[in-house]
């Protein structure tokens, strides 16, 4: 009788805890159901107008034959965060089906940045970015028909009017069509092709160093959270990638983690994010502050803070980035920077820590005076010249000068002076946010 007994609350109490992780699991597939339909056509839009940029600048390589700048990026973020919610969707809506173009155009940044390092072009890198070329010109061009099949487009979009209307309909069906372009022969060189193989990538951090690297800055940023990770089903050869499961119910602090195998530069990103208030700049801006507090000292300077406004309401911001560099000795040292992003929410969207290990190299001074560079410059108003070490330790003058009240910047470098680049001022780390 007692052994009945026990069996049957033993039997209850099996049941008990099923109902309940049925009730979280619907409870989280609701909640990202949520997400999906407020942010897959925002990911989506944002992601085809990277694809439009990164045409745009390929035709600029292949023609310029390379003559790029050394900041020289393009922004996958959006092309990065649908990525993640197409996991997150495939899961919640058990759709049978990977998409195959995230996957390729994903890692083109990586690889056009690897192409464009040594500022020229041979043929097989050519090969790749004419493809890559046409490869997303097909991907667009079934985006816009498939959102014209919908009677939808960008404006519509942009005005909200999207919302419940076959949203994961729509995608799925988007998926499938790319799919069959990414199944194309002529395609082959987009997913072979790998320049960092070429490259031969050092690896001086282990996994276990990477993860390592990962605990420590996630027990400043959740103390109070066990780090659990999981593996990362999509490899890259340049770095580790893994997930941290928070052990919070809702799994608010879950975070893909990206950690560099040759100098373990860590970049984190939020996996999901569940819908609450919004808060205010302020309330943003404060939680920039608390955590650059955890990261950085009185060294590093605040040169940019980019707003990014919501696709839907131009004047709600969906997240700020806050970019810092460490300046010693009147040098700024991009072996040394923190990149910061909080969202809309107040939550950590974004983390990017360089050199998390603290292993940098001793600057030595340049051989050059500024006054040497400075004779070099015989057109416009000088504003501003600056030391900067690059982040392949390179020491360079950057002499900023009005050209007719347009700023460029002129790079030389500072022990031989030749001179390195050329182009309109974007990054200007002598900036400071009052802000910050």
């Amino acid at each position: 009788m007692n052994k009945l007994f026990v069996n049957k609350t033993h039997l209850k109490i099996i049941i008990l805890v099923l109902l309940l992780l049925l009730g979280h699991l619907f409870y989280r597939n609701g909640k990202i159901k949520e997400y999906a339909d407020e942010r897959i056509f925002m990911d989506l839009e944002d992601s085809i107008e990277t694809l439009g940029k990164m045409n745009d600048d390929i035709g600029k390589i292949i023609l310029d034959d390379v003559v790029i700048q050394r900041d020289y990026h393009i922004n996958n973020e959006s092309i990065f965060a649908l990525d993640i919610l197409d996991d997150e969707i495939r899961d919640a809506y058990g759709l049978d089906l990977y998409s195959k173009w995230l996957r390729f155009v994903g890692s083109a940044d990586y690889k056009i940045d690897c192409i464009v390092e040594d500022g020229r072009l041979n043929e097989k890198e050519k090969s790749y970015l004419k493809a890559l070329h046409m490869y997303n010109k097909e991907v667009i061009d079934a985006y816009d028909k498939i959102l014209g099949k919908y009677g939808l487009n960008e404006l519509t979009i942009l005005n909200g009017k999207h919302k419940g209307k076959n949203t994961i309909k729509i995608y799925e069906e988007f998926c499938k069509s790319t799919n069959k372009i990414s199944r194309d022969e002529k395609y082959k060189i987009l997913r072979e092709y790998r320049p960092y193989e070429e490259k031969k990538i050092v690896e001086n951090i282990s996994m276990e160093e990477a993860k390592e690297i990962g605990n420590k800055i996630f027990k400043k940023l959740f103390p109070e959270d066990e780090v659990v990770y999981r593996e990362d089903t999509r490899k890259n050869e340049s770095e580790y990638t893994f997930i941290n499961q928070s052990s919070k119910k809702d799994d608010h602090n879950s975070y893909r983690i990206e950690v560099n195998k040759t100098d373990g530069d860590i970049r984190i990103w939020k996996n999901v994010q569940y819908h609450t208030n919004a808060v205010s700049e302020k309330v943003m801006d404060q939680k920039g502050k608390e955590i650059a507090a955890l990261f950085i000292d009185d060294t590093y300077n605040c040169y940019k803070k980019e707003k990014h406004y919501d696709i839907d309401n131009v004047h709600l911001i969906d997240r700020i980035d806050y970019n810092f560099i460490k300046k010693v000795d009147n040098i700024y040292d991009e072996m040394e920077e923190v990149k910061i992003s909080i969202n809309r929410f107040g939550a950590v969207d974004q983390l990017y820590l360089a050199n998390p290990t603290g292993k940098v190299k001793e600057i030595i001074k340049p051989k050059l005076k500024k006054e040497e560079i400075l004779s070099k410059i015989k057109n416009g108003v000088i504003k501003e010249c600056i030391l900067v070490r690059m982040r392949d330790g390179q020491l360079v003058y950057e002499v900023f000068v009005d050209l007719d009240h347009i700023l460029y910047t002129y790079t030389f470098d500072a022990n031989t002076g030749a001179h390195k680049a050329f182009g309109k001022s974007e990054i200007m780390y002598f900036n400071k946010e009052k802000d910050l």
